[in-house]
């Protein structure tokens, strides 16, 4: 969940966002776990973003800054297509 103040502040910079579903995080986060490594939701999301943006010319940076995920979330890596739409 986004804090608030932060994404009001961000919006004022005009910084473009997109939300992204519980299962497009699982989806990265099973992506990154395929390319061994690991990454919790949050650290994924600029993966999973990637499809709810038009298609840009040129590479594309994702900057992952989070591995803090628990064991038990393996379900993200195994089944990410059993998390809500």
């Amino acid at each position: 969940m986004a804090v608030p103040l932060a994404v009001t502040e961000l919006v004022g910079l005009g910084v473009r966002m997109v939300e992204v579903s519980e299962r497009a995080l699982a989806r990265a986060v099973s992506a990154f776990d395929a390319a061994f490594t690991r990454a919790e939701g949050s650290a994924a999301a600029p993966l999973a973003a990637l499809t709810e943006i038009p298609e840009v010319d040129g590479p594309v940076v994702l900057i992952v800054t989070g591995r803090n995920i628990d064991d038990e979330l393996q379900r993200a890596v195994e089944d990410p297509e059993s998390f809500p739409p």
